[in-house]
């Protein structure tokens, strides 16, 4: 896929909601801000080849646009609703976060988490090495996290 990363077919449904978080990113009045979704569009170049660019192409999708427009929307809501509710069960006392099917939102590390509060992203591993990959390459440096040794070591260790 990428110059610096690879991403099977059957993960792209992670890379297509890195695309809806980089967007939503990128609006006035957003809902949330995922730094590193870009990054992870962008080493990616032509992963979503037939993606609408006119408006024509866009009405030839027919039943199709529809339905990618509510993909979008529910990423989006599913994504605000998750921020949301984490910062409160941390902010209530949760002192551990375990987030299942990853992907490639960087929730881990762009949420404020208390000092005290251990994080854990699960996934598949060619997702995981494809993330951490992508933040090393983009940034130049891990993502901030204690213990150093890759990004996704201080999440494996918890924070």
């Amino acid at each position: 896929m990428g110059s610096r990363g690879s991403l099977p077919d059957a993960r792209k449904t992670a890379l297509g909601v890195a695309v809806v978080r980089a967007r939503e990113s990128l609006r006035e009045d957003r809902l949330f801000n995922d730094p590193y979704a870009q990054a992870f569009v962008d080493a990616a170049p032509g992963a979503f080849p037939g993606e609408p660019t006119s408006a024509g192409d866009l009405a030839a999708l027919g039943p199709l646009a529809s339905l990618g427009a509510v993909f979008c929307f529910h990423a989006v809501l599913r994504t605000r609703f998750f921020d949301d509710y984490l910062r409160t069960a941390t902010v209530a006392g949760c002192r551990q976060v375990v987030l299942l099917a990853a992907g490639l939102d960087s929730r881990a590390f762009r949420l404020p988490w208390p000092d005290d509060v251990r994080v854990f992203e699960l996934d598949l591993p060619e997702v995981l090495a494809f993330k951490e990959a992508e933040l090393a390459a983009s940034y130049g440096r891990p993502v901030p996290g204690p213990s150093g040794g890759g990004f996704l070591t201080a999440v494996r260790a918890g924070r």
